[in-house]
């Protein structure tokens, strides 16, 4: 199995972007995590009105103008709240010839998910979210020794959907499986 790339940052010094090049393959990545793209007057967490229209304006024009700057094979987004206000992000920069929009279809506004743009030539399968633990998967101790204490967590989602695709930087190579968390870390099994 390849190994996994998260598309998440670890705290940038403003807590709003990442960039980075993965040497191993060359590929430039990278994500936005804070400006919660939603369209103008929907509500999201407390704010029941929603950001103005001017507001969004600029998120879009701002994130778009960062997009160009950053030149990347795949963009990962965090917080994303609605598709049409990323997909308005993708066409401004004036990538949406050479990119794939992955972000869920019926995504309107009503709760936040990740999402990410890919270099069409790159992108290999359909992107999935993934929202529950395998049904295997448990987070429990017996406490088998004195220092571990016995412990059940019955978690079985995801708090947001966990983006997950396929890419595949060189034809002959095999594909990287990415994927894109709003948490700072993820959990892998494998």
């Amino acid at each position: 199995m390849p190994d996994c790339e998260a598309l998440f940052h670890p705290h940038s010094p403003e807590n709003t972007l990442f960039y980075w090049l993965l040497q191993a393959s060359a590929l430039k990545k990278w994500g936005d995590s804070r400006y919660h793209l939603n369209e103008p007057g929907l509500a999201m967490y407390n704010n029941k009105s929603g950001w103005p229209a001017e507001i969004v304006d600029k998120k879009v024009t701002w994130s778009a103008a960062m997009l160009q700057r950053a030149k990347a094979d795949v963009f990962g987004f965090q917080e994303l709240w609605h598709r049409d206000t990323l997909k308005k992000v993708v066409e401004k920069a004036g990538l949406s010839a050479e990119y794939s929009l992955l972000a869920p279809d019926n995504h309107h506004g009503k709760s936040i998910t990740c999402a990410a743009a890919v270099r069409k030539d790159m992108l290999e399968g359909d992107p999935a979210w993934i929202t529950d633990f395998p049904p295997s998967f448990r987070l429990q101790s017996k406490g088998e020794d004195k220092q571990t204490a016995a412990m059940f967590v019955d978690i079985a989602k995801f708090s947001r959907p966990v983006l997950h695709f396929r890419i595949k930087p060189r034809r002959n190579q095999e594909a990287l499986i990415c994927c894109c968390c709003i948490e700072d870390s993820f959990l892998q099994r494998g």
